[in-house]
């Protein structure tokens, strides 16, 4: 995948190149890899032709999906607007970070939420024994 070549596509005097992009996403607090995954994610998409078109219905807005150049009918859904300029990319692939970064978090809660789990049965198993009895008879 040639990311300078698909940026390219939308790039305008206005918006940055993709080291720039890379640069303010790490100065909104994104670490390498969301940025990563979100660039993946994203140029991988427009690589694949997968750019997000906005369906209407008599004036007003029906439904945003990504539709591949070459289908009829729209794939999956999408949440995001019409990419169109390098400001419309740059916050594509912000949301796509942001999403990365919240899946990171959600995996370090279900890891905290596992070990407290693990500490709290020892901590039961270790009171039916009556460690923290003897704890306290040894060092009272």
């Amino acid at each position: 995948m040639n990311i300078v070549k698909l940026h390219g596509r939308f790039k305008d005097d206005d918006s940055s190149s993709v080291e720039g992009q890379i640069r303010w996403l790490q100065k909104q607090g994104f670490l390498q890899n969301q940025i990563d995954q979100a660039i993946i994610t994203v140029y991988g998409d427009i690589e694949r032709g997968e750019t997000p078109m906005v369906f209407f219905c008599k004036g007003k807005e029906l439904e945003k999906k990504y539709q591949l150049y070459n289908e009829p009918h729209p794939s999956r859904p999408w949440n995001g607007e019409k990419i169109v300029t390098g400001w419309d990319l740059d916050q594509t692939l912000l949301r796509e970070a942001k999403r990365a970064r919240t899946k990171d978090l959600s995996a370090v809660i279900k890891n905290i939420e596992h070990f407290e789990a693990g500490l709290r049965t020892k901590w039961e198993k270790d009171r039916k024994k009556g460690f923290f009895k003897k704890l306290l008879r040894r060092n009272g």
